[in-house]
């Protein structure tokens, strides 16, 4: 066990506070140099956005909207509703923008989807995004399937199943890849698993990294997105912030059945 010094116990109270403050996501590392300025940081740990993909977005900016004299009337002006994003998101995903939720980042989908469709009872696999038991409705019982550290905590599908047939629960929910270990469901293990598992009402599957997954030299991006189309009963998370390197805009979407956007 490490032993803490007085002065090292007196920081790591005040960042459990911040934490406990800040909710699901870790405090931002401009909360934490400005509560605790005698914290020397070095390294990020919680840092969930592309750094590269930040600069392109930075490129565009300046010549889409700064070098056009456009970036006025984007700060002065609302932002187009809801629909409108999801006509623009539609054409790249290719999904009917009447199944496209936007939110405030993923986080928003996640509460949303959370709150309004999983009802009595939910599966979560961990280790994972804490969001998704810490936002399950009071009356919801949240039961946990364990990945294994000594089995790199793969998806053991067959047994997985399995369970979920035990449990019989209404939602079950799958991060691929899987955070924080990174484990990724092949496409045609994921649809095995959607393929035996049809009587659950939602199967919720959280996308948000899956720009960083791919099963051949190529790289092609395999989105959950084209099982949505196949299974009705699937919802599609995805964050723009891992992949588009833009979180501080807080953006996100949910793909799903028209009868629940």
């Amino acid at each position: 066990m490490i032993k803490l010094t007085l002065e090292e116990q007196k920081i790591a109270s005040k960042i459990k506070r911040l934490k406990d403050a800040a909710g699901s996501h870790s405090p931002s590392i401009f909360t934490i140099c400005e509560k605790l300025p005698e914290l020397e940081i070095k390294v990020d740990a919680c840092f969930l956005s592309n750094p590269y993909a930040t600069e392109l977005f930075l490129d565009y900016l300046k010549k889409d909207l700064i070098d056009t004299n456009k970036l006025k009337d984007v700060l002065e002006f609302y932002p187009s509703q809801n629909g409108v994003i999801a006509d623009v998101i539609s054409k790249s995903i290719d999904v009917d923008s009447k199944n496209i939720f936007v939110g405030n980042g993923a986080i928003e989908v996640i509460q949303a989807v959370m709150h309004n469709f999983v009802e009595k009872r939910v599966i979560v696999n961990i280790p994972t995004f804490s969001s998704y038991y810490e936002f399950a409705r009071g009356d919801t019982e949240v039961i946990y399937y364990q990945l294994k550290k000594d089995e790199n905590f793969v998806l053991d599908i067959k047994n997985y199943i399995d369970f979920v047939k035990s449990k019989k629960p209404d939602s079950i929910v799958i991060i691929n890849p899987n955070n924080p270990d990174g484990g990724y469901i092949k496409y045609k293990d994921l649809r095995f698993i959607l393929n035996n598992l049809k009587e659950i009402k939602n199967i919720i599957i959280d996308e948000s990294f899956i720009h960083f997954a791919f099963e051949d030299d190529e790289y092609n991006l395999i989105s959950a997105t084209e099982l949505f189309k196949e299974f009705s009963n699937v919802i599609v998370i995805k964050s723009l912030s891992k992949d588009f390197g833009i979180a501080g805009i807080r953006a996100g979407y949910g793909v799903m059945d028209q009868y629940k956007v």
